[in-house]
């Protein structure tokens, strides 16, 4: 009897990890290209249909070999048999997620066992598995920035001829967000190593660490150039001037130059020389140069094209702007810190007030700025902009940044100049970098918070729509004593934890004729927030936006599938002006006195207890290394954060599950559960007849 007890136990806990096959939608719609060598392409395509893994061979028309899939063997790793030997050859596939766009393959060899998926049994493919459809869309952070000057040896360790010029090829890295890594190798001459133009912008599209190294996968912008760079993590260190990383042409990741499947590599000796001076020269044999026009751009200082002596004159924000602010867009919440002459964002820059003869009149809210560095990056001036938006609400824009050397004959015109305000290469867009005319807004957290009417002409009904196939009713109004208070409430939605949601109106504004904005600040959360857009040309639709897409594009960019919303209200007015709001809640509504009381005691990353935030964001689970290290250098590693990444584990363990594998899930465990009480019962009943 016990013994039956132990295999009906045991059955029921293993069958949840061992049930069938299920590919998620990730790996059915994307070709996964294989063994990818520059120049040549892809050898193989990975394609997922049902439960048919079918890889097919690029270098022979016709060749190709399917393998069925027999169960799945925890998250990432699938059982597969072939039929094509006289007996059943089993192997497995374990597949961690490098990005949304790169995958990395642990793989057993064939055996007639079925036990191949054992951790013991699985090697790392050095290969990587690239879906370009996901790539054309995907954005990440380099894991570090900074100025370098740059040499070059290929594999063999022959140096390149372009190391011994006077002017140095330089590497900049993510110096202001947005900006990537910039390869600039001065001459057309000095591209014959890397496939790469002469001045070479790229993104770094995600990356990932091993016990060692940080590997990145960088893509150049407006191309279709992609590179693996391996970076030492023991070289990261601050005061570390030289580090010396690798260049892979081909998309594989391997730890070794020795390795048999690299065939090609470069190694890039990076010196970091720091440079806080906007008058200097680019190389110290300036001195002697007899100053010709290029000459007057390479060494300004010796020319005489500046005044090292000379220091441009600081400027001051509007008191009024100062303080603490945060922002939220896509890729979670930054924070914002306004001085007297400086503007910092979190992860994206410092920029100082400086002011030229012929920098924009205060009376603009335009500002001319200066960024220098200790970690190698050179200057920069850079415009940024401000526009009230509401009592609490600020708006900025960041320009296009000049970079040194820089000769401006009209400095002040030429950085604030509209032209310079525009979005970084997608697919980074406007992440960082406004488009022109809008402002990013963001809201006060160091001032006292103060709402506004959120004048909505009627309470509406809704059908919101989460994306395909995904959709719940419910109803969105106003306050009738107080009309700064805004409420969401989802009806029998199978898809939200929380079903209603309390904020205040922040702001209401107009940024076109036909379109309202409003900017709702959660009641319950310190620093979470949202945007409502309405239009009047299409009074049946709603959309709820991040809170930077609140600008003069909102509604235009989500209707033309320029800008994703996060739900998409269809709406029906019932006649009614206002609702009154159930005075208990599922959280304490916060008070409007000051956002800072409550910042202060609660991270931008944690919840009153028993809350969640809205399960309507885009979720991105990245699967870690196989080895699972973790150490000092995992802080070096800067990434983009989803939203729902801010939230805690167990959400995230319930969420990388389908709606239909939960129910699936329970209904098994409800059955396990009978089982074994019953059997339960029985033994008792057993032992006391006996």
């Amino acid at each position: 009897m016990l013994l039956a007890l132990g295999i009906v136990w045991l059955t029921c806990k293993t069958a949840v990890v061992a049930s069938t096959c299920f590919f998620s939608d990730h790996l059915k719609n994307n070709e996964w290209h294989y063994k990818v060598k520059s120049g040549q392409g892809a050898r193989q395509i990975l394609q997922f249909s049902g439960d048919v893994l079918v890889m097919k061979n690029l270098q022979v028309p016709g060749d190709s070999y399917e393998l069925n899939c027999v169960e799945r063997r925890g998250e990432y790793a699938f059982l597969f048999e072939s039929n094509s030997a006289t007996r059943k050859q089993y192997k497995c596939f374990e597949f961690l997620e490098r990005g949304k766009s790169i995958l990395q393959m642990r793989v057993s060899s064939f055996s007639e066992n079925t036990d191949v998926c054992d951790d013991r049994k699985l090697v790392l493919d050095e290969w990587l598995l690239v879906s370009y459809k996901e790539m054309d869309k995907e954005i990440g952070r380099c894991p570090f920035s900074g100025g370098f000057n740059l040499k070059m040896r290929d594999s063999d360790g022959n140096a390149h001829g372009c190391n011994f010029m006077e002017l140095p090829m330089r590497l900049e890295i993510e110096c202001i967000a947005g900006e990537g890594m910039t390869f600039d190798f001065r001459r057309s001459e000095c591209t014959y190593f890397v496939p790469m133009n002469i001045y070479q912008k790229t993104f770094c599209v995600t990356n990932w660490y091993t016990k060692n190294f940080i590997f990145v996968v960088i893509k150049a912008v407006n191309g279709d150039g992609i590179w693996i760079m391996r970076v030492p993590k023991r070289d990261l260190g601050y005061y570390n001037n030289q580090i010396i990383v690798e260049l892979f042409p081909d998309l594989i990741s391997s730890e070794s130059n020795t390795n048999s499947n690299v065939e090609k590599s470069y190694s890039l000796a990076l010196e970091k020389e720091v440079q806080r001076s906007f008058c200097a020269d680019e190389y110290e044999s300036c001195s002697t140069r007899l100053c010709s026009p290029m000459d007057k751009r390479q060494c300004p200082k010796s020319c005489g094209s500046c005044d090292p002596n000379s220091v441009l004159p600081i400027c001051s924000f509007p008191r009024r702007f100062l303080g603490e602010w945060y922002s939220q867009d896509i890729d979670g919440t930054r924070r914002v810190n306004i001085s007297d002459s400086t503007l910092s964002v979190d992860d994206v820059g410092e920029f100082s007030c400086v002011h030229f003869e012929d920098s924009p009149s205060r009376s603009t809210r335009m500002y001319t700025t200066e960024s220098v560095y200790f970690n190698g990056c050179r200057p920069r001036y850079t415009c940024v902009s401000f526009k009230r938006l509401g009592k609490s609400v600020l708006g900025y824009s960041i320009s296009q940044s000049f970079v040194w050397p820089i000769t401006l004959d009209s400095p002040g015109k030429t950085i604030c100049d509209e032209s310079r305000f525009r979005p970084d290469e997608e697919p980074v867009g406007d992440l960082y970098h406004s488009y022109p005319n809008s402002f990013k807004p963001i809201i006060s957290v160091s001032r006292t918070f103060k709402s506004t009417s959120c004048d909505l002409p009627s309470v509406f009904t809704f059908t919101a729509q989460f994306g395909e196939n995904k959709s719940c009713p419910g109803e969105i109004y106003q306050d009738c004593v107080d009309s700064s208070v805004f409420r969401l409430e989802y009806h029998n939605c199978r898809y939200m934890t929380i079903k209603s949601f309390t904020y205040y109106c922040a702001a209401t504004f107009k940024e076109n004729y036909w379109e309202k904005l409003v900017i709702l600040q959660s009641a319950t959360e310190s620093k979470d927030s949202k945007c409502l857009s309405f239009s009047t040309v299409y009074p049946d639709r709603a959309f709820l936006l991040p809170t930077s897409h609140c600008d003069v594009y909102a509604w235009q960019y989500v209707d033309a599938n320029i800008r994703q919303s996060l739900v998409e209200f269809s709406i029906h007015s019932t006649g009614e002006t206002c609702k009154t709001i159930p005075t208990t809640t599922s959280a304490t509504m916060m008070t409007t006195t000051s956002l800072e009381t409550q910042s202060s005691s609660t991270t931008t990353d944690s919840f009153p207890t028993g809350q969640r935030k809205p399960d309507i964001s885009i979720e991105s689970a990245v699967q870690s290394d196989s080895n699972g290290e973790k150490d000092k250098y995992q802080e070096l590693i800067k990434t983009t954060k989803s939203p729902t990444q801010d939230e805690p584990p167990d959400i995230l363990d319930h969420k990388l599950q389908t709606v239909e594998e939960r129910i699936r899930e329970t209904s098994h465990s409800e059955r396990c559960h009978f089982y074994v009480v019953n059997l339960i019962s029985v033994v008792l009943f057993y032992y006391l007849i006996v």
